[in-house]
């Protein structure tokens, strides 16, 4: 729900449906309303590469439902930090990435511990000492 400048209440009707593999996909109207900026600037930074559609068509083009997140942090690191939107996309790209290894490392972390290898015999002075064989 928005309000206008008359302060009458606007409700924004937004289609979901998923993808394929059952994720959910919004329309651009919906991701400005998640996202809190204006349909203008989101359609921007669609055409800057922000982010691709994931359906609909080429007239009414359908989203992952994260794309709001995404367009917002963007428009934090511009406005934050002075960034324009290609040094703001390269940051959440690679924010993003550190998310996702930051996510398998803590899925790594929940697996039981491997048994130690075998002691290797070392010398007094801390020197792996090698048998021939």
């Amino acid at each position: 729900m928005t309000t206008d400048e008359t302060g009458s209440r606007r409700y924004v009707l937004a289609v979901r449906t998923t993808d394929a593999s059952g994720y959910p996909l919004v329309e651009i109207d919906a991701i400005a309303t998640d996202s809190g900026l204006h349909p203008d600037l989101v359609v921007r930074l669609i055409a800057l590469g922000a982010v691709e559609a994931a359906g609909g068509t080429r007239s009414a083009p359908l989203f992952p439902a994260d794309t709001a997140a995404r367009l917002a942090r963007i428009v934090r690191l511009r406005r934050d930090l002075g960034l324009n939107y290609a040094g703001a996309l390269l940051a959440t790209d690679l924010l993003s990435r550190i998310e996702a290894l930051e996510d398998i490392l803590e899925g790594l972390d929940a697996l039981p511990a491997r048994p130690a290898s075998p002691a290797r015999p070392t010398s007094s002075v801390g020197i792996v000492i090698r048998r021939r064989r």
